[in-house]
């Protein structure tokens, strides 16, 4: 994998940074095997329904709870040694993060991969953050090698599928999003970023099939059911059922 990060010293993390970061909420994990999370991220706008303006948001960070560098609950240390300088840059960067300082996470996030390649919690969070920062190129890299460190993971699937559409790799993305979605159906993040990439392939009986399963999920669900009215708008051979009362 390509060095995603610009050469800097490594910065100093403060002996006392592991409990103070303790004090803070900082990104949920999630469960391997597909299923539920233990705190659920809201669902995600970022999916192309018709008429509605792309407001991409980011993949929360959210270290696998078994594999290479496994977490087992929010605001872990994603399987660094607890007390180690690792664990506490960790910890440290998560909150950086978290109130929105991505330069100084990513300067840590750089320093435990040097150490720790294969630690997927970092590689997940140093993608989000490049993400957040419209870097797709990089996210997707760190992903994809989060993913052949700990492979189908549904979260990880899920957020490179979500890359893809925003770099524009729609036929990858559904692959991803598809996946993603066998292990974790309940995804509605996912069905509607797998539905509005299927709508711009112009692909619009799957794109109908995953709003329509997005609704059964969440009934009130605006960018699905704006998406089924623009396909019915289209006139295609999709022949959408009506849209179902709120």
């Amino acid at each position: 994998m390509r060095d995603l990060f610009p050469s800097r010293p490594a910065p100093i993390v403060p002996a006392a940074a592991i409990v103070l970061a303790l004090l803070f909420i900082i990104f949920p994990a999630f469960s391997c095997g597909g299923g539920p999370p233990e705190n659920e991220p809201p669902a995600t706008a970022d999916a192309v329904a018709p008429g509605v303006a792309r407001t991409s948001t980011s993949p929360p960070a959210v270290p696998p709870s078994s594999g290479p560098g496994a977490s087992t609950a929010p605001g872990g240390t994603g399987g660094l040694e607890e007390g180690s300088d690792l664990a506490a840059m960790f910890l440290q960067a998560a909150e950086m993060a978290r109130t929105g300082l991505y330069d100084r996470a990513l300067d840590l996030y750089r320093s435990i991969l040097e150490e720790r390649p294969d630690h997927v919690p970092t590689l997940v969070n140093a993608a989000r953050i490049h993400f957040i920062q419209g870097r797709t190129t990089e996210t997707i890299d760190l992903l994809e090698e989060a993913d052949r460190l700990l492979p189908n993971h549904p979260r990880t699937l899920g957020y490179l599928g979500m890359a893809e559409v925003k770099a524009g790799r729609l036929e990858e993305a559904v692959g991803h999003l598809e996946a993603s979605l066998l292990i974790d159906p309940s995804r509605v993040d996912v069905g509607n970023e797998l539905a509005g990439a299927c709508f711009e392939l112009k692909r619009y009986d799957e794109a109908v099939e995953a709003w329509e399963r997005v609704l059964r999920l969440d009934p009130e669900n605006i960018l699905a059911r704006t998406g089924l009215e623009e396909v019915r708008k289209l006139g295609s051979q999709a022949s959408p059922s009506p849209v179902p009362a709120p």
